[in-house]
């Protein structure tokens, strides 16, 4: 359940289909408006059965980061905030990520979807 920070993050856009496939596994309305509110209210270990259990979706199980740009912009002009440094783990992939062919490693590496 990684979110390989050394790749650069998806649109919310690129997202949103991974986004509604999530929400529907778990029995929720992507289009509520209250769909953050009743996400907060799942316990954390019924999010992660559902993303171990792939029933996102073959090519939805593996999260990756996903920013519009507004808060890097909000931190450098308002804030003034000119770097940020940001660390990674190289062999985190290998204890996290629930593989069970080697068929799921490709789609799960891909910088961008399709």
């Amino acid at each position: 359940m990684s979110n390989a920070m050394v790749l650069t993050p998806k649109t919310p856009t690129e997202m949103r289909p991974q986004f509604q496939a999530f929400c529907r596994a778990l029995h929720l309305d992507p289009a509520s408006s209250t769909i953050l509110d009743d996400l907060r209210a799942v316990p954390a270990e019924t999010i992660c059965r559902t993303i171990e259990s792939k029933a996102t979706g073959p090519n939805n199980s593996t999260f990756r980061g996903c920013s519009s740009g507004a808060y890097a912009q909000a931190l450098t002009e308002r804030k003034g905030v000119r770097s940020v440094i940001v660390g990674d783990l190289t062999d985190v992939y290998s204890t996290s990520s629930v593989i069970e062919k080697s068929v799921d490693i490709v789609p799960n590496q891909e910088l961008l979807p399709g």
